[in-house]
């Protein structure tokens, strides 16, 4: 059976007025792929990320290795899917720890704003 890919090849489109995005809809063996070129600005929303470039990537590591479990037992599916779901978890924990929130000052100011209103 053969692959099919898609690709747009473009030069000289700024990103924001490009918008690429998968065709789940149809069911078939092929998943088309949908282009929308605009002369305004098309705003996409922001990609959900664990880290930043602040994230101390030291606590990370030390966080990740105090808490590695190594004695899972793998014998059936089952036990794959806890032992995979547990890592991932342990890995999203380590960057919420080790990455300080974005806009830390801010909700400061907000609860300063609001004790000095009552």
């Amino acid at each position: 059976m053969p692959e099919l890919l898609d690709f747009f090849i473009y030069k000289s489109i700024a990103t924001n007025c490009i918008q690429i995005e998968t065709n789940w809809d149809l069911s078939s063996d092929h998943t088309p792929v949908i282009a929308t070129l605009s002369t305004h600005t098309i705003h996409k929303p922001k990609t959900p990320r664990l880290t930043s470039p602040k994230t101390g990537w030291n606590a990370f590591r030390t966080h990740i290795d105090a808490s590695t479990k190594l004695n899972f037992k793998l014998e059936q599916p089952d036990d794959i899917d806890k032992a995979v779901n547990y890592n991932k978890c342990l890995i999203k924990e380590a960057a919420w720890r080790s990455t300080p929130p974005k806009n830390p000052g801010k909700t400061q100011s907000v609860s300063l704003l609001h004790i000095s209103e009552k």
